[in-house]
């Protein structure tokens, strides 16, 4: 009885009686009627119990009907398959626990690997199969290549299992690993299963390959790519998987058959053609396994199955290598006058075919070397060809096969008769015209080729900006000039002469240029990515074939210029590299430098491509190049790697992130290592340089969650430190790679300006507990940098709930800076934005707040205020707050954590669920139940989760770790007013200025404003803020005298009699007189006790130093008036290696320069350097100072 491909409903009852009587036979049925895959014949003696192992060859013979094959033990057919569990239902549970006995075992076995999750969650302890699904798992089975669906089904079920036993934080866990193996599985995987099967075929795991080409016997590819993987398996003499690719092929081209001619005459002629039965096409070994076989016969058989029968056009394998009565039928030109370009076409395309991979192993050349001798004896028949196209075709054959000279002279001076000047470009200057290239080349290997021994000299090539063009058709020229002298040496048999050798040294050198050169040549756009990789293939083939003692100074050449991507960008780079590889393949004395260009090539992917679609790619052709090589620990390690970049995110999936700031709103409070994790994830996530925009705005609302979460003074820092961090900071932001940089920190890093300031100061206000003034006075300081539709009502909606807030709270009059704000938009801000905010005002803003509005908009802006009517406002506000009343969430009721996770796992998909899915039930399961949650777990997992994501490195991660210090206890005020102040520092000037006038304007209005002003200049920091406060405690003044000194504290005046800054010392001075006028004499009394009435002269005179350069006119003046001595300049010295430290002065001016990189659109700015020189100085000169000299000293500084 046999049960083979056979759709049985109904079994007899014979067959189990058959099987009971015999214990091997019961338990061999069993076990495999439960293995969920063929299980090998050695494997399964383990898996038996002990009594029956010795009579298991007996009973497999006796049921072996039941079997696929004998090779690897399967059930012959699902419907068997259900009929024997459910005959031995009450043997099902021993069953499984001698399969998971075996996976517990050997759980290196493939067989455990992809099963034993499996068989735990059919055990009595599911639990186990909760706890053991994890990443490393996954990876596990990605690396022994475990069915996707197999992979996707087991966590499913374990995350089924984790909600049935009611354990949210494994619910969680196992659903984020559920979405990454989604994206590996349905995105990477399906994406590059091409990449994937080259990977495997150069690490000869053939019976991989057809996983990811092949699918229930039809292809997951196009018929193309399928023939070019059967050729490699009939090369390699992969029989059994040639069979089965080549049965897929079969289903495929039968599918393709219009349905309508199916009669059975049809397709019996239809089958006639394949091409493993036509009889003019090689016999297969996979039909004809005894016969023998020859690697002559292996060439026949890849070009008649893979190539001629593809492609109608080209030859068989019997006409390319015809002779005698044969070759003169093929020259019959009477009757087909195209035959001798369709020969030369073909065997164009035979070696195609058989490229740098195939040709060690098979007669390759030897062949080609027949057929251009056929070539050569068709044309000495009929003579030359007539068009262009075809003497092209038969050039390129003769220079791949190397025929005699002679009529290759001729096809080649009547080739340049007609050749014509080129250009690189297309007519759009912009896109290379890469059949210009070819033509250039040809033209240039034809002139070497013809050339009488005289070689020309190499030209010196500067790479400068306008004259790159020039020198890189220069190069073209001389590099296949040289390769046609070469192949015309190797074709008549002689040596190469030394001069030439010399004219190759030459040529290498002169191909080196840097990447900053390369950076700035005009309208280069990709060209020299697209051509130079071309150029180096030529140059190794060249250098390998006829010059192999010149090879290992390329390859050392090569290898020096790794460290700069050899001058060209990264696709240029890593092809470059990549072709040198392939081209190199059969070279063993080349094997040690190509290794070592691999390895830079893969540390290049790896430290700098962040781009997790391109880095995935990449790694493969790595895996690739070492399979080929047969390094296969180095494979394995870059296979790794792949997995590790294959689950995203990648450019559709960024929203993800959004989980980061879903999970801290619902917990409260979160620790400070938690919030380390999440912010050193998000800050190298916005390195991925095709979405740092994307990453970019959940930054920013993660500095609002931190103040929702009652953290707001740490929500400030991380502001402060991300617009603009320390020196030591911003150095490491901008120089951490150096993928694609022209010069160090010049990269797609930068230093500072890592949030969009417009956009996170709302964000971080609206939860603020502030002063509604100090909020809108914060928000005049910037208008919207981004001016999408959607930033645009964003940020519209933010201020207007500010607004509302200001009508309601604020006790100071808050007309004055909103029309601040309103200027601001109006300078700034195109019509249309203005607009798009203006509508979203006047929805959200009440009817008061809305007529206000618009009263100033009638003043600053009319043209905008049309779109916002006074009797429109009130309706609509009120409109807007009924429709928005009520949480939708919370109204669903959902009241179980099961829900959510049941919704996620819903099998709408193949594999699993969306990321806006996951993101929504997630919110339903927070905003329901974050109280009875796990926190710390829930938190720990998500943070995991991105972690395998991210992968951030160990500086991401310590650059935040002042997250976990404690609160110093600030008031919400203090906070907004220290924060106002900060922005005196800001690199943007204007910014700058328009804190200065707020804080002028707001210094009489909040009490907390004069105390913090002062508190900022007795600090002593070397800060632009610290001078500026002063002037502005002068200005206020001035203006309101009652009000600034009713206010001052007794501990801040104190502190104030100690400064030594002489600019700070002046304007307080200043101040205080002007207070003392008004009745308040503390300050001036305080500041004016600590200034002495006279000095000693100078005892030692001072010494110039070079940090001082750009103050070089301010110390002259100050020299004049006796007021440096050699005190001033220890001093000074002392002072600048303190503010400077960690770094060196010279490190904190390039901190500078990348900081003016980030904030572009300021191009004149003070750095830090600038202001703790200047600092310094007004320390340094404070020995000096009197009473008396105090205001010229004052001047001479400041003027």
């Amino acid at each position: 009885m046999k049960f083979n491909n056979q759709k049985l409903r109904n079994y007899d009852p014979g067959v189990g009686e058959e099987l009971l009587e015999d214990r091997t036979r019961l338990w061999i049925s069993v076990l495999l009627s439960q293995a969920r895959g063929p299980i090998p014949p050695n494997d399964l003696l383990d898996m038996l119990p002990l009594e029956v192992r010795e009579d298991r060859a007996y009973a497999m013979s006796a049921i072996r009907h039941l079997y696929r094959s004998l090779e690897t033990l399967e059930i012959g057919h699902d419907t068997l398959k259900g009929f024997l569990l459910k005959l031995h239902a009450a043997y099902m549970e021993q069953g499984n626990d001698l399969l998971l006995q075996f996976c517990r075992q050997y759980p290196d076995h493939p067989y455990s690997v992809a099963n034993t999750l499996y068989h735990d969650a059919q055990s009595a302890y599911p639990l186990n199969a909760v706890l053991d699904c994890t990443q490393d798992w996954a990876d596990k089975a990605a690396r022994v290549h475990v069915k996707p669906e197999w992979v996707m089904e087991d966590v499913k079920r374990a995350a089924e299992l984790a909600v049935e036993m009611q354990l949210p934080a494994e619910s969680l866990r196992l659903a984020l690993l559920l979405k990454r193996l989604n994206v590996r599985y349905r995105t990477a995987f399906t994406e590059f299963r091409e990449e994937i099967a080259d990977s495997l075929i150069a690490q000869k795991q053939f019976g991989e390959v057809l996983q990811y080409i092949t699918h229930d016997d039809g292809l997951k590819i196009c018929a193309d790519r399928a023939f070019v993987y059967l050729g490699q398996f009939y090369a390699y003499e992969a029989w059994a998987e040639a069979a089965q690719l080549r049965t897929c092929i079969d289903k495929q081209y039968r599918s393709e058959l219009d349905d309508s001619l199916r009669s059975a005459l049809y397709y019996a002629a239809m089958e006639a053609k394949t091409p493993w039965s036509a009889p003019v096409f090689a016999p297969d070994p996979c039909i004809y396994p005894d016969m023998e076989w020859s690697k002559e016969d292996t060439v026949r058989l890849i070009w008649d199955h893979c190539a001629a029968w593809n492609n109608p056009v080209l030859l068989t394998y019997n006409e390319l290598l015809s002779t005698g009565e044969q070759l003169e039928d093929l020259l019959d030109c009477e009757e087909d006058p195209d035959r001798i370009v369709a020969y030369a076409e073909s065997a164009l395309e035979f070696h195609r075919v058989f490229g740098e991979v195939l040709k060690p192993r098979l007669p390759v050349r030897r062949l080609l070397r027949s057929m251009a001798a056929n070539l050569e004896a068709m044309l000495g028949i009929h003579g030359l060809p007539e068009t262009a196209t075809e003497t092209k075709a038969i050039i390129k054959l003769f220079l791949a096969s190397q025929p005699g000279a002679e009529v290759l002279t001729v096809l080649m001076t009547k080739h340049l008769a007609a050749d014509s000047p080129v250009s690189l470009w297309a007519s759009n200057r912009v896109d290379p015209d890469l059949q210009a290239f070819e033509q250039m080349r040809l033209a240039a290997t034809c002139r070497g080729y013809l050339s009488n021994e005289d070689i020309p000299e190499i030209s010196a090539k500067k790479w400068f900006q306008k004259t790159w063009e020039t020198d890189l058709q220069n190069l073209i020229e001389e590099l296949y000039f040289l390769h046609g002298m070469v192949l015309r040496h190797k074709a008549s048999g002689t040596t190469v002469p030394a001069r030439l050798q010399h004219r190759l040294q030459l040529l290498i050198k002169s191909m080196k240029f840097s990447l900053e050169s390369r950076s700035q040549w005009q309208r280069s756009y990709l060209l020299p990515e697209q051509v130079f990789p071309q150029l180096y293939q030529t140059l190794v083939v060249l250098t390998s074939d006829a010059l192999p003692r010149e090879l290992e100074y390329l390859l050392k050449s090569m290898l020096a210029g790794s460290r700069g991507q050899l001058g060209l960008y990264s696709e240029g780079f890593r092809k470059v590299i990549r072709v040198t590889a392939e081209t190199l393949a059969d070279s063993e004395s080349s094997i040690k430098y190509v290794l070592k260009l691999a390895e830079t090539w893969q540390e290049h992917v790896i430290s700098g491509m962040m781009n997790r679609w391109e880095r995935c790619e990449e790694l493969l052709h790595l895996v690739v190049c070492f399979g080929t090589y047969n390094e296969k620990t180095k494979a394995a390690v870059c296979w790794q790697q792949m997995l590790e970049s294959s689950m995203g995110p990648f450019w559709r999936n960024e929203s993800q992130f959004c989980l980061i700031n879903d999970a801290l709103i619902h917990f409260g409070s979160a620790p400070g290592h938690t919030l380390q994790k999440f912010a050193s994830l998000l800050d190298y996530a916005s390195g991925e340089m095709s979405y740092p925009n994307a990453v970019k705005s959940i930054k920013e609302e993660f500095a609002g969650v931190l103040t929702a979460t009652g953290q707001a003074e740490k929500a400030l820092s991380y502001y402060r430190f991300e617009v603009l961090p320390a020196p030591e900071t911003v150095l490491m932001n901008a120089e951490k790679s150096t993928f694609d940089a022209p010069t160090r920190g010049a990269g797609y890093h930068l230093g500072a300006a890592n949030l969009r300031e417009s956009e996170t100061l709302p964000e971080i206000l609206i939860h603020l507990n502030c002063d509604p003034v100090l909020k809108l006075a914060l928000c005049s300081l910037f208008a919207p940098s981004d001016t999408s539709a959607k930033s645009a009502k964003q940020y519209g909606k933010r201020m207007a709930q500010i607004m509302n807030e200001a009508e309601v709270r604020s006790k100071v009059h808050a007309d004055l800076f909103a029309a601040d704000w309103t200027q601001l938009i109006t300078r700034q801000l195109s019509l249309k934005t203005r607009r798009l905010i203006a509508g979203v005002l006047a929805m959200e803003l009440t009817p008061s707040n809305c007529i206000r509005f618009e009263r100033l908009l009638n003043e600053l802006d009319p043209v905008c205020a049309e779109s916002v009517t006074e009797a429109d406002c009130g309706n609509l506000y009120e409109m807007n707050r009924l429709n928005g009343s009520g949480n939708g969430i919370a109204q669903a009721g959902e009241k179980l954590s099961s829900s959510w996770i049941k919704h996620v796992l819903h099998p709408s998909e193949n594999y699993g669920f969306s990321t806006k899915k996951l993101g929504t039930a997630l919110a339903q399961l927070l905003d329901v139940e974050a109280s009875t949650l796990p926190a710390g777990d829930l938190l720990d997992i998500i943070s995991r989760h991105f972690a395998y994501l991210v992968c951030p490195d160990k500086s991401s991660v310590n650059k935040y770790k002042w997250l976990n210090d404690a609160n110093a206890g600030f008031t919400a005020n203090q906070l907004a007013v220290q924060l106002l102040i900060w922005h005196l520092n800001h690199p943007d000037n204007s910014v700058s200025i328009r804190a200065e006038e707020t804080l002028v304007k707001l210094a009489p209005q909040v009490p907390e404003v004069a105390n913090e002003l002062l508190l900022q200049c007795t600090g002593d920091q070397p800060e632009y803020a610290s001078e500026l406060c002063s002037a502005v405690l002068y200005q206020v003044c001035r203006r309101n005298p009652s009000a600034i000194g009713s206010q001052l504290q007794p501990s801040a005046i104190a502190a104030a009699a100690l400064i030594q800054h002489v600019s700070i010392r002046k304007n307080l001075l200043d101040a205080g007189t002007e207070l003392e006028k008004a009745g308040y004499p503390e300050l001036y009394a305080a500041v004016s006790q600590s200034l002495r009435d006279d000095v000693a002269a100078n005892s030692l005179p001072y010494v110039p130093h070079l940090a001082l350069a750009s103050l070089q006119d301010v110390l002259d003046d100050l020299q004049s008036g006796q007021f440096l001595d050699q005190e001033f300049s220890d001093k000074i010295r002392s002072l600048m290696a303190e503010y400077c430290f960690p770094l060196t002065q010279n490190m904190v001016k390039m901190s500078d320069w990348y900081v003016r990189r980030s904030f572009n659109r300021e191009q004149w700015m003070t750095g830090n350097y600038e202001h703790f020189v200047k600092h310094a100085l007004n320390n340094a000169v404070a020995h000096r100072i009197t009473k008396k000299n105090i205001e010229s000293v004052y001047e001479i500084i400041n003027d």
